[in-house]
């Protein structure tokens, strides 16, 4: 398995499919970045959507919420 292979693998923490072993270096290699640039959008969006939240809460429940989602 190829750096690009592993690091892919890793990025999604399952094992590739057979058929992966058909794509190119480059390819794996721009397929890892990708999806690392969508789990760091879809994070910073999630929390955007975590602290927002937290304005619907009543100001002196917000401390007790953020201890229990670890904040």
């Amino acid at each position: 398995m190829s750096a690009a292979a592993k690091s892919l693998s890793t990025t999604v923490n399952a094992s590739l499919p057979a058929e992966f072993a058909d794509l190119s270096e480059d390819d794996l290699a721009r397929l890892d970045s990708l999806l690392q640039d969508a789990i760091a959008v879809r994070a910073a969006s999630m929390d955007r959507a975590i602290k927002g939240s937290l304005k619907h809460a009543p100001r002196l429940a917000r401390p007790a919420i953020r201890k229990v989602l670890g904040l």
